[in-house]
């Protein structure tokens, strides 16, 4: 999982809050976002391709309202310690 900036990219309104491997966590980050209330949309990366069955193999960005995306990193990192998965400094 890598967090980013506040120079983070920005599509319409929304930043950037992490990039997170594999669909399956980015799902449960964006449900755990939604429940903080916070609206969280998923992008798949560049390098992402479909898996059968498997939804998308690969980085997911997890994009967010820029006024949220101080909270919602850090709920993103609480996910990844669950999921013994560790964030990427930068």
């Amino acid at each position: 999982m890598t967090g980013g900036d506040s120079g983070s990219t920005s599509t319409g309104g929304l930043v950037k809050a992490a990039t997170i491997e594999g669909t399956p966590i980015a799902e449960e980050a964006r449900a755990r976002l939604d429940a903080a209330g916070i609206t969280a949309t998923l992008q798949a990366g560049h390098d992402a391709t479909a898996g059968v069955g498997l939804g998308i193999l690969g980085k997911v960005d997890i994009l967010v309202p820029s006024e949220d995306v101080e909270r919602a990193r850090g709920i993103i990192e609480q996910v990844g310690r669950e999921d013994d998965v560790q964030p990427d400094e930068k």
